[in-house]
Formats: C-alpha cells, structure tokens, sequence
C-alpha cells in the first residue's frame, strides 16, 4: 500500500508540475508517464528484486512472503503507469498547480530577491572535506554492526513492560534464572545391539559430559522411548534463549555425537538459533546479489559506471550505518530508556505474531519430539 501510494503521488506530482508550465492535460500525462513513470519502474524493479531475494536464505516461509511480496509491488507498477494515466486523462484537468506551503513562502525569500542556501554555501564550498567527515563518521556508527547478534523475539524482549506476557516473563526469569525460557531437549540414538548395561553406562555418560558443559544450568533424567533405542534429555541452560551463550551450548551438546551415540537437539530455542544461524549465513550471499543486480540496473539506467557504483556504495554505508546503530542501542543497550524499550535484546529478525504462536510440539521422525511450524522447518 505505501509503495502504491508513493509511486502515484510521484507520477502526480510531475503531472502538476508540467500543468503548471503550460501544457495540456494529455502533454502532462505522457511526459510525467515518460520521466516519472519510467523512474516508478525501475524503482519497483529494484524492490523485485530484493525480495525475490529472500529465497536466498533457503527457508521456505521467507521465500513465500518474498513471492507474495513482489507480486504486489509488480501490480503497483502496473497500476502506476496505466490506471493512474488513464484517470489523470479524465480528471486532471481539475487538479489544479499546486500554489506552494504558505509557511515556508512567510520564511523564505520574495520574488525579485536572489535565493540564500547557506547550508548548500557551506556542503559545495568545502566538498572534500565535507565527504571526508561525513564518511568517518557513518562508518564510526557502523562499527557495532561487525558484532550483530540475530535472534527471534521472545516475551521478554517482544512486549512491553506492562504487558502481562513480559511480567510473566520475568517473574519466572527471577524464579527459576533466564535458562527457563531456553530449555533445550537433547535425543539421543542408541544401538539396539548393545546389551541394556552398556547402554545406561553410555546414558550417563552423556548426560554427564553434557553437565560439565559450560553454562549448563540442570539436565534432567534420560527418559527412553517403548522400544528403547532413544532417550529424551532436557537440558536447561544458565542464560537466555537469544544469548551467545546458549547458541554455544546447542553447537558444544551436537558436538558430542560420536560413533556409539548421535545425539541431536531440538525445541523452541534451538529452533530459533537454526534459523538465525541460517539467515546469517545467508545474508553475504543475499546482500552480493542485490547489491550486484541493483548495480547492473543501474548501469543500464544510468549508461555510467562510476554514478551506479558511488550509489551503489552510499547504499551499502546506509545500511550498515543503520544496523550499526540498531546494534548500538538494542543489543548493546545504550539509550534504551530514551527509545522506550524494554531491554537489551538481539537484533530481531522479521516474524509475525502469527508465525511465531504456530510454533507447536508434535512427534517427527521415528518418534523424536521435536518443534515444527507451520512450514515443517524442523530443528535436528
């Protein structure tokens, strides 16, 4: 809907403008078609494409909304330079020239006095210096992005202070330690072959290396499965479901499957860092395919090599800029009161609430509890 609404008033805006110097009403719409429509679509291409780009990251949900997605901007297109032509061809004639924002003319220069831009005096007087200054500095707020850590929201973090949801949340993160909303549940595979002391020998065994791991909190009695060739652990870890620590614990747990045993984890958090962890490895492969598709549209646009790739690289500034600063303040927690949130929190990846509370218990392969959305993305 923004996308639709920006791309018209764009087309509408350069109609007025050609009313204004004298032409017809059918001159105004095949010039504002001919300039700003064109820019509409190549503006629409470019979030096409970054869309189409999710199906990068491999996870199915992701890939439907970017599907999704670009069918709607594609029809914004569509519409922007046919229906919109077409009703400004029956209507413009009564959309008259804008007469201009009565506040600014009171503070701004009259007619037959030369126009002051003492800030484009000072950006145009001093260029180099200007450029020099101004990248330091986004690139000094772009430093904590190096360190961003991607989670899934959680009660904690996803609600406010007054919502019942975070008090919930914290009154049994100071009942039971912040590892309470990150249990964590570790199956183990048994060979049938071995005799039944042998294999409880291996139980414990595992159950204690998985104690003397770091971080770990309790791990409960290995309950085994009917026909007792799997045994469910519950391992509840010292921190929080999107702290680094518990991602390492899960990687340390998966880590100790060895030739007798293949011990896999599964549950809510473990669930959650497969995907952050997914979308990570991901991101350097999603970012050089738009970056690098953008650039050739742009080449073709601009017939220039130069202008695309200054662009091409203010826009990779910005982004880091921006999620340095979101990385400053939400996950290293400074200026969260100011910004009026709740606490400090990994950097949230893109989840609605629908999505999130589909999340259910049921019974996967060969009997192993496991976490499965509504896409059956399991976490082994």
């Amino acid at each position: 809907m923004a996308v639709g609404i920006d791309y018209a008033l764009f087309i509408m805006s350069r109609f007025r403008q050609q009313l204004s110097e004298g032409n017809s009403v059918k001159e105004a719409v095949g010039i504002a078609v001919g300039t700003s429509g064109s820019a509409v679509v190549f503006a629409g291409l470019t979030v096409i494409i970054g869309l189409l780009g999710l199906a990068v990251t491999g996870i199915p949900f992701l890939t439907v909304m970017g599907l999704a997605s670009s069918v709607s901007i594609l029809l914004d297109v569509v519409v922007s330079i046919t229906v919109l032509p077409a009703l400004l061809g029956m209507i413009g004639h009564r959309m008259a020239p804008g007469k201009g924002n009565r506040l600014f003319k009171k503070f701004g220069t009259k007619e037959g006095q030369p126009k002051k831009n003492s800030w484009g005096k000072i950006l145009t007087g001093r260029p180099v210096l200007v450029t020099i200054v101004s990248i330091a500095l986004l690139v000094v707020i772009a430093i904590p992005f190096t360190h961003m850590n991607l989670g899934l929201p959680d009660n904690g973090t996803a609600n406010s202070k007054d919502s019942t949801e975070h008090k919930a949340y914290e009154l049994l993160s100071d009942a039971y330690g912040e590892g309470f909303h990150a249990t964590l549940i570790a199956a183990a595979k048994i060979d049938k072959d071995k005799s039944t002391e042998q294999v409880q020998q291996d139980i414990q065994g595992i159950r204690q290396d998985i104690s003397d791991l770091d971080g770990v909190k309790s791990v409960t009695q290995a309950m085994p499965n009917e026909t007792g060739d799997l045994y469910i652990i519950s391992v509840t870890p010292e921190t929080g479901p999107n702290d680094e620590e518990t991602k390492d614990i899960v990687k340390e747990i998966r880590g100790l499957t060895n030739q007798d045993m293949e011990l896999i984890v599964t549950g809510t958090t473990a669930m959650n860092i497969d995907i952050s962890d997914k979308l990570s490895d991901a991101l350097p492969n999603f970012a050089a395919l738009i970056v690098g598709l953008a650039y050739v549209i742009l080449v073709l646009v601009f017939r220039s090599i130069l202008l695309p790739l200054k662009a091409v690289l203010g826009f990779l500034l910005s982004i880091g800029t921006t999620l340095g600063f979101v990385v400053f303040v939400i996950q290293n927690g400074n200026m969260i009161d100011l910004f009026g949130f709740s606490g400090e929190s990994s950097i949230r990846l893109p989840a609605n609430r629908r999505n999130r509370h589909s999340i259910r218990f049921s019974y996967g392969l060969r009997g192993i509890p496991c976490q499965q959305n509504a896409r059956g993305i399991f976490s082994n």
